[in-house]
């Protein structure tokens, strides 16, 4: 029998002071006692590199439009 324990940490803050607050979607949603904010483990959202997004700041400050960009550096809606 195999038990996997293991901590849920909040995603802004990294605070180990979490309640749980709901189910959405059929996800267990969370609530950071620490900063007040609620998140989803697995949510499936993508967070973009720090080098992907100064490039699409400098590409928009040089004059590009946003659906160009986004056709440029591969985000998708």
């Amino acid at each position: 029998m195999n038990i996997e324990i293991y901590m849920i940490l909040c995603k802004s803050c990294g605070s180990e002071k979490i309640a749980k607050d709901g189910i959405v979607k059929n996800k267990q949603r969370y609530l950071c006692k620490e900063c007040r904010r609620t998140f989803r483990i697995g949510d499936g959202r993508e967070k973009y590199p720090l080098e992907k997004k100064i490039k699409v700041v400098k590409l928009y400050t040089e004059g590009m439009g946003i659906r160009a960009i986004s056709r440029g550096v591969f985000i998708n809606r």
